[in-house]
């Protein structure tokens, strides 16, 4: 088996990361996030 990364929970199928954001606003700005970078990798793979 693997070894597991600190920060990481492995449940014996897949490797599993929880960001705690605190709240509702933290859960938007991660979400905001996503969506940015969700697009610079689409604006990379169209060029």
């Amino acid at each position: 088996m693997i070894e597991t990364p600190a920060g990481w929970i492995n449940d014996g199928a897949a490797l599993e990361r929880v960001f705690d954001r605190k709240n509702f606003d933290g859960s938007i700005a991660i979400t905001d996030c996503d969506v940015a970078l969700a697009k610079a990798i689409d604006t990379l793979a169209t060029s």
